[in-house]
């Protein structure tokens, strides 16, 4: 599962929220997902996805990078996730111009 936070009126979305049961894992659900909600974005007419995604989340990264997102920056322990401060990458890509 995952979501997208959609902002109308700036027309970008933040691509968020992944999860998937461990035991469907390595199965690249992750990218067929992510691909859906890009075309989805895009029919309604939002340019511009972004996502925050934690620094040590490998296969997170990676998810998006296959999909051609570019890396904008690291945000240096930034985020409280469950007690634990730590670093987030952002990622970006303009789908309609």
């Amino acid at each position: 599962l995952a979501s997208a936070e959609i902002d109308r009126k700036g027309r970008n979305a933040e691509m968020t929220d992944f999860a998937t049961l461990p035991d469907y894992r390595g199965n690249r659900l992750s990218i067929r997902l992510l691909m859906e909600m890009e075309k989805e974005m895009k029919q309604q007419q939002i340019s511009t996805l972004y996502t925050i995604a934690r620094l040590n989340s490998i296969p997170m990264n990676k998810t998006f990078l296959k999909l051609r997102y570019s890396y904008a920056g690291t945000l240096i322990r930034n985020t409280n996730i469950a007690g634990r401060i730590e670093s987030m990458n952002v990622y970006y890509k303009h789908i309609f111009p």
